[in-house]
């Protein structure tokens, strides 16, 4: 699934970029009704799931580990375990966890492509109406 998105930089260039979306096998984002604990978390999985059926994906914020959280990502070692989450009573919802991986899009007509915006974000200019990307005119 391609996504196409504008990215503004900061000297007001944009720039399209396509997103590619793609499902992690086997992975879910859980999230709660209510903020548990780590190992309140824990223990609403292993209920579901059993010990050992399933592994938590390390959180990759360092300033919010062990904090409480409404929300957690986990990977199951067989599929089907969506439904077993979901009829929980402290579960909200069971989604896919999906990776996203931005790409240079093809530049819309009449406009300058990736590399021409990118040479114009280190000062080249070329292809942003001249300009050497510094000074006021």
């Amino acid at each position: 699934m391609l996504i196409r998105c504008l990215l503004l930089l900061s000297l007001g260039i944009s720039t399209a970029l396509e997103l590619q979306s793609r499902v992690m096998p086997n992975e879910h984002i859980v999230t709660f009704k209510e903020y548990l604990s780590e190992s309140a978390q824990t223990n609403v999985l292993n209920e579901m799931l059993g010990q050992g059926a399933w592994a938590a994906i390390p959180n990759a914020r360092p300033f919010t580990r062990g904090a409480d959280s409404d929300f957690t990502v986990i990977k199951v070692k067989e599929s089907g375990a969506e439904e077993a989450l979901r009829a929980h009573a402290l579960v909200k919802g069971v989604h896919a966890e999906r990776k996203l991986k931005a790409l240079p899009a093809e530049a819309p007509r009449g406009g300058p492509g990736f590399e021409g915006a990118m040479d114009a974000v280190k000062g080249g200019g070329e292809g942003m109406g001249g300009g050497t990307g510094g000074g006021d005119g």
